[in-house]
């Protein structure tokens, strides 16, 4: 189905599946219309729901996309809105927010990215088994958001200023949180149980934050550098590692100039 006609209004799916069985999407939506309740599936990278339009109108309430194969579950691609919506993928991508808005969305793929949010997200999850969790690229606002993975980096944090607030990163063997570059977090909660916590280079900033690495090893670091550069203003926050012998900040050995303040330390070297 593709809804074009430029009207508005509400369109209950209540008991509606929507599947494409070829290489197309199983839902357009590319005007103002409100869809809810919702079931669609697709093995399509443009989702088996998806909206292409910048009309911030243009919602999905409580819908549910499953994306096969390589396909994707929900992607929000020029703008819209998601709320309470459900996004799955077997090696795609579960949301793919490039744009507009999420609110309590989840986001899940077996290998690849849970949820990759590129406008505003709030209170989003992201989880994956070997991909990455949730990866906010280029973002606008990301408040509220976990990104789990067994395998992959829980939460990849974009580069760029902007606002990544109260989010946490968990991972069972891969890092917490990882940033790219000039990317800025405040509030976060980043946990690694076989592998560092937080990864992180050129101009990255923490400013209030929970470190916990889970990994009685050497290598159990809190934060670590990446390529010559190490996160450069770490504020108020607490690292809690589980070696005795583990630095609670390696940059291997290159010397970086950072701004510290109002940390407190457990358990590391």
């Amino acid at each position: 189905v593709i809804l074009t006609t430029a009207t508005s209004g509400e369109i209950d799916l209540t008991g509606s599946t929507f599947t494409n069985s070829g290489s197309g999407v199983g839902f357009v939506l590319s005007t103002k219309i409100h869809l809810t309740n919702g079931r669609a599936y697709s093995s399509s990278v443009w989702g088996a729901f998806a909206i292409f339009t910048s009309n911030v109108e243009a919602k999905l309430t409580d819908c549910k996309g499953f994306g096969t194969g390589a396909g994707y579950g929900i992607r929000c691609h020029n703008g819209g809105e998601l709320v309470n919506c459900y996004g799955e993928a077997d090696s795609g991508i579960g949301i793919y927010g490039s744009a507009g808005s999420s609110i309590n969305c989840v986001g899940v793929s077996i290998s690849g990215f849970g949820f990759q949010g590129g406008g505003d997200h709030i209170d989003c999850i992201g989880k994956s088994i070997s991909g990455i969790g949730f990866v906010a690229v280029n973002q606008e606002i990301i408040i509220g958001c976990t990104g789990f993975s067994v395998s992959g980096v829980g939460f990849n944090v974009g580069g760029g200023s902007n606002l990544t607030e109260r989010v946490s990163g968990i991972s069972s063997s891969n890092y917490g949180i990882q940033f790219g570059t000039f990317g800025k977090a405040y509030d976060i909660h980043s946990r690694s149980s076989s592998q560092l916590s937080v990864k992180g280079g050129n101009g990255n900033e923490i400013r209030k934050g929970t470190i916990i690495c889970n990994w009685n090893d050497p290598l159990g670091v809190g934060i670590s550098g990446n390529g010559g550069a190490i996160v450069n203003t770490i504020i108020n926050c607490s690292f809690k590692l589980s070696n005795a012998t583990a630095p609670y900040l390696d940059n291997g050995g290159v010397a970086y100039a950072i701004i510290m303040a109002n940390n407190t330390y457990e358990g590391g070297g």
